[in-house]
């Protein structure tokens, strides 16, 4: 009987437990300038991904969430210091482990390098030769920057805008940031002498996290994000923000790039066809022109030798050498020469020397 009591003591309790949990509202922190993640939009707003995962399992879980963004430094010293309960898009790190708690990952994103365009760089030593721009917390520092060595000359800024916009003053050369923050950051600003160089660095898993030993809401979250990935809403937010799982980077990454090269390539077809569309009309119509010449050209040959051989006149033709090139009928009739005979001669030759002296003579009054 005691144990019976007992059990419905331990019940009521949890029931009771869960209960409190639903009707507390939990303040959720998260990073105000992270975009597409995390930021406030136009109106005022959370917006991004991140939020929208947040607020859909908050949905599911039927518990009450109020969001508030700050900038990241600011929100991973209010979760540390319990100001918030819950910190979104936050990677894991043992440094980080000593006071949250994590739950399962809700999105994966590569590390790359923004640097000046102009800048070289041969591989990843060459970063020591510059200067880099750093975000501070930022997890790079920790789990990328201090291993690899480059931690040396920088200078420290509060977010990813600042960073870029530091490397486009010329403050600070290059900076180490998620791919995809990056890109949306450089686009929006038109940045034209920054760039992605060199290889992406490993890929990094965003998850939320929950103040040390707080199983209870690290459960719920869990749960929700659990129910979110089977139910496939999950990847419905990651295809609205354009963001992807792990499994889906490089296959989406190689389909863009073959679209690309596809519409590449039927751009090039297009205007070769112009091209030889173009240059076969020309050739047609060069052609044209050539047939009307020729056939201008025999009728005039045909009119010249009509009147030449019905002529009673003597009538040659000279080329600029006084050669010879045509004597009509009425020659061979009146001198008796043949044309097989004269013709290809020179004119002198067959004159009489009076007849070139009064050629001559003729020539010097012209």
């Amino acid at each position: 009987m005691a144990r019976s009591v007992w059990l419905i003591l331990i019940f009521f309790s949890t029931l009771l437990q869960a209960n409190n949990m639903l009707a507390q509202e939990y303040i959720v922190g998260d990073d105000s300038d992270y975009a597409p993640f995390s930021f406030i939009d136009k109106t005022g707003k959370p917006s991004g991904l991140e939020i929208e995962v947040t607020e859909a399992i908050a949905k599911l879980s039927g518990i009450k969430l109020t969001i508030q963004l700050h900038r990241w430094d600011a929100a991973l010293s209010n979760v540390q210091s319990g100001e918030t309960y819950i910190i979104v898009g936050i990677i894991f790190s043992e440094e980080r482990a000593e006071f949250l708690d994590f739950t399962i990952p809700i999105h994966t994103e590569y590390y790359t390098i923004f640097i000046r365009k102009d800048l070289k760089l041969d591989d990843l030593s060459t970063l020591f030769n510059y200067k880099l721009a750093v975000l501070d917390k930022d997890i790079s520092i920790d789990k990328y920057l201090i291993p690899m060595g480059p931690f040396e000359d920088y200078i420290l800024t509060k977010s990813l805008p600042e960073a870029l916009s530091a490397i486009k003053l010329g403050l600070a050369e290059y900076v180490l940031a998620p791919n995809l923050i990056g890109l949306d950051e450089i686009e929006k600003n038109n940045y034209q002498n920054i760039m992605i160089k060199g290889p992406s660095i490993i890929p990094s898993i965003y998850t939320m996290a929950v103040s040390k030993g707080n199983a209870e809401l690290l459960n719920i979250l869990n749960d929700g994000g659990s129910e979110l990935r089977k139910s496939g809403k999950l990847t419905e937010i990651q295809e609205r923000w354009k963001v992807y799982e792990l499994e889906d980077y490089e296959y989406r990454q190689a389909a863009r790039n073959i679209g690309i090269i596809f519409i590449i390539a039927i751009v090039v077809l297009i205007l070769v066809f112009i091209w030889v569309w173009s240059l076969r009309v020309q050739i047609r119509k060069q052609t044209q022109s050539l047939n009307l010449k020729n056939q201008e050209l025999q009728k005039s040959e045909e009119k010249f030798r009509i009147i030449t051989e019905n002529s009673s006149d003597v009538i040659w033709h000279l080329d600029s050498k006084f050669m010879l090139t045509y004597i009509s009928p009425a020659d061979e009739r009146i001198r008796g020469f043949k044309k097989e005979e004269v013709i290809g001669q020179s004119l002198f030759s067959i004159l009489k020397p009076e007849g070139v002296q009064l050629l001559m003579e003729a020539n010097k009054k012209e």
